[in-house]
């Protein structure tokens, strides 16, 4: 477990977030998303360098980040690739395990780790001859080395391809659900967060606004327009629900054929039946797919007048 109380980081007279704190737990995997320059990135690396807060505390398996054991508790993989480029990728991860005391293990861990992050045939060729999605790779193992309690990965799936996402995202679930790893992942590839992570926290204006699960999110959304149906005269259809059933439908400007509405999913049946019988045609109908991308625009809205998203 970690638990993180009160961060506050401020550059000059600029605070990046003021009093913030998050429990994780073991076995989870918690996306970070926030919008550029949020201070996403700053937080992490707060959780890992206590030194350079304003105030605040993290323990990580209830050892004070500032005591030095607890770097034997957590790995961090940043989203710059900064490593000794004249190694091999093997000779850079017996450095690394040496630091952390992991040298008899070496070759047990190498056998464990390696295969599964495709870096077989890369081992002996030197860091400075790497693509970025195979430096990701070696960052990844060597945040491995030491049976960490807790990884924290940014930008995590940087220069991976499909296969590479696909095959980073098992190995992460896999470290949490049946390793009893806490994770915590930033990424502005909000689909790859959905499918990947399992609570989600979103940093408007330097706070955490809500750690929710994706289950919690999708719930939350309920009041929202979820259903659509697709129809010759949007317009007319929209003002006859709203005279027949007392449902209030919306007309979106990018999707001007269909119509979009909350309502008891029960008397959906019922409205198609009665615009049909309005000599209105009805060529599609259906359940909006609320998504994490959703939730996230809908809450920038709410806590910020800019609601850009880069």
């Amino acid at each position: 477990m970690v638990e993180i109380n009160n961060l506050s980081k401020s550059y000059g007279i600029n605070k990046i977030f003021e009093n913030e704190s998050i429990t994780l737990t073991n076995s989870c995997i918690y996306a970070l998303v926030g919008v550029n320059g949020i201070g996403k990135s700053t937080f992490l690396n707060s959780i890992i360098q206590p030194s350079t807060l304003d105030k605040g505390s993290v323990k990580i398996d209830d050892i004070p980040s500032t005591d030095f054991t607890a770097k034997y508790h957590y790995a961090f993989v940043p989203d710059t690739k900064d490593m000794f480029l004249n190694l091999t990728g093997k000779e850079y991860l017996q450095f690394v395990s040496e630091l952390y005391n992991q040298k008899e293990k070496f070759d047990e861990l190498l056998a464990i780790y390696i295969p599964k992050l495709k870096l077989e045939n890369s081992l002996e060729q030197t860091i400075s001859s790497y693509s970025l999605g195979m430096k990701q790779r070696l960052g990844i193992a060597q945040a491995l080395l030491h049976n960490p309690k807790l990884i924290i990965l940014d930008e995590p799936t940087n220069g991976l391809d499909v296969n590479g996402i696909i095959e980073m995202r098992r190995l992460l679930k896999n470290l949490a659900h049946k390793g009893g790893v806490a994770i915590m992942v930033s990424s502005h590839i909000l689909a790859e967060m959905e499918m990947l992570c399992d609570e989600i926290a979103i940093i408007v204006n330097g706070k955490i606004q809500q750690v929710k699960t994706l289950d919690e999110i999708k719930e939350s959304q309920q009041s929202r327009l979820i259903y659509y149906i697709q129809v010759n005269y949007p317009n007319y259809a929209a003002k006859l629900l709203k005279m027949q059933f007392h449902v209030d439908a919306k007309i979106k400007n990018d999707v001007k054929d269909r119509i979009f509405f909350n309502c008891d999913k029960n008397i959906i049946p019922k409205i198609i039946s009665y615009l049909v019988n309005k000599k209105m045609l009805v060529s599609g109908a259906g359940k909006l797919d609320i998504s994490l991308e959703d939730e996230f625009i809908e809450i920038v809205k709410q806590n910020t007048t800019d609601t850009s998203i880069s």
